[in-house]
């Protein structure tokens, strides 16, 4: 078949598509991500994904986007069966989610060193943590633990970053080595661990987001 782009954008209605996901679905993370030419809704889970890198220029809709992910997970999701991690560098795009329950710390990351600590920590103490804990109860990866053990579930982490380069830029050379090792440690071994990354960025060039990363 052949997609042509319409004319004027359409706008499509979030509650309704919210409403369309499933009432249980605590061994999934979807959201709603649109809808595909046909009309029909399009629903992705970020178990199977298991990392999502969303790029465009500015006005492109990835703010829109990354809200309509965060409120369909937190839609379907209790504060228990999922921890958000929400970092904000331009301090004006997730104010709106602060009274969340799910928010790690209770906060909205919107500091780059603040944000680079809080990873740091999801790499070198929580990951290590989760890990233990899967391997001890010879499960595979969080999914299986959680179905095994559901009176110990591990809750859902997903980081979501809503200018990657804002806080890339903001380091030295040295530190932004250091950094992005640390987020490719994060994405290479956060998956069997139940951490998912979701980094927006208006270009995904190589001195933003390097070739290991994507």
């Amino acid at each position: 078949g052949i997609d042509l782009a319409r004319d004027e954008p359409v706008s499509i209605p979030l509650l309704p598509a919210l409403e369309k996901l499933p009432a249980s679905q605590v061994d999934q993370l979807l959201f709603a991500a649109g809808q595909n030419p046909a009309g029909d809704d399009l629903q992705l889970d970020l178990v199977k994904l298991p990392h999502m890198l969303v790029a465009g220029q500015t006005g492109s809709g990835k703010t829109v986007f990354l809200s309509s992910l965060i409120a369909s997970l937190a839609w379907r999701h209790k504060e228990n069966e999922l921890q958000l991690m929400l970092v904000d560098p331009k301090q004006m795009d997730f104010g709106i989610f602060e009274t969340l329950p799910h928010l790690q710390d209770h906060r909205i990351f919107y500091e780059p060193d603040e944000a680079i600590e809080a990873l740091r920590y999801l790499l070198e103490v929580e990951r290590p943590r989760r890990t233990e804990l899967i391997r001890q109860a010879n499960c595979p990866n969080n999914l299986e633990y959680n179905r095994r053990f559901p009176d110990k579930r591990l809750p859902w982490r997903v980081v979501v970053i809503d200018e990657f380069a804002d806080l890339i830029l903001s380091l030295n050379k040295r530190e932004r080595d250091d950094f992005e090792k640390q987020v490719n440690r994060l994405a290479a071994t956060g998956r069997a661990a139940g951490i998912h990354l979701v980094i927006a960025t208006q270009r995904p060039a190589t001195d933003v987001i390097t070739g290991t990363l994507k």
